[in-house]
């Protein structure tokens, strides 16, 4: 059975699109419109996010980078990818690196040398 897909557009509104052509409706209104996709939810990719699957078919993959690893890939990514039209993927900001600080510490002997 076919629910459809629920489909976020990078102007905020989010649609649901029915039948067989849902994400090829969902491409054309794109198009149409000058948007973004964001988010794409169908019944399986809802189910696996609640589960956690993904992460766990990622953990056992054995993959080091996320971003090469398909498994992990989104959603979004893998179905977009599927009929040609990654240039319709609204891409995030990459979240800021963050470090940790070294602290230099001057190595004293216990002998007071």
């Amino acid at each position: 059975m076919n629910y459809g897909r629920i489909i976020s557009f990078s102007d905020g509104v989010s649609m649901h699109f029915s039948g067989t052509r849902a994400l090829q409706d969902a491409i054309d209104y794109a198009d149409e419109h000058g948007l973004k996709v964001c988010v794409v939810s169908d019944p399986a990719s809802i189910k696996r996010d609640l589960e956690g699957s993904r992460e766990r078919e990622r953990a056992e993959y054995g993959a080091r980078n996320v971003r090469s690893d398909p498994v992990f890939d989104s959603p979004e990514r893998r179905q977009l990818r599927a009929v040609g039209r990654l240039d319709l993927l609204e891409q995030p900001e990459p979240a800021p690196r963050w470090h940790p600080v070294r602290i230099a510490r001057r190595r004293v002997s216990r002998s007071g040398e």
